[in-house]
């Protein structure tokens, strides 16, 4: 598992801790504040690589079908809600 989490967004990048399940949820809700304040943000956490964009309100996750503003993308998947990429990266 990394030991730090990369949050990418316009203007830079933010760096944080994430050394345990606690850490990553701490750094997937930091993604998600970026997305909803630049529009779209790249997270790397524990190893995986997620795309983050705010979606308005149309957005619904692929996998639990829940409504929600901010979807968690990876690369094979559709968008998934904050909840359900939390699960991803704690499976991964």
């Amino acid at each position: 598992m990394d030991r730090v989490a990369r949050i990418r967004f316009d203007d830079g990048v933010f760096l944080m801790p994430a050394y345990g399940a606690d850490a990553a949820d701490m750094a997937l809700a930091e993604a998600e504040s970026y997305a909803r304040r630049y529009g779209h943000v790249t997270a790397e956490v524990s190893g995986r690589r997620l795309f983050v964009r705010q979606v308005g309100t149309g957005g619904a996750c692929a996998r639990c079908a829940e409504a929600t503003r901010v979807l968690f993308a990876t690369g094979h998947s559709g968008g998934l809600c904050g909840p359900c990429a939390r699960e991803l990266i704690h499976l991964g």
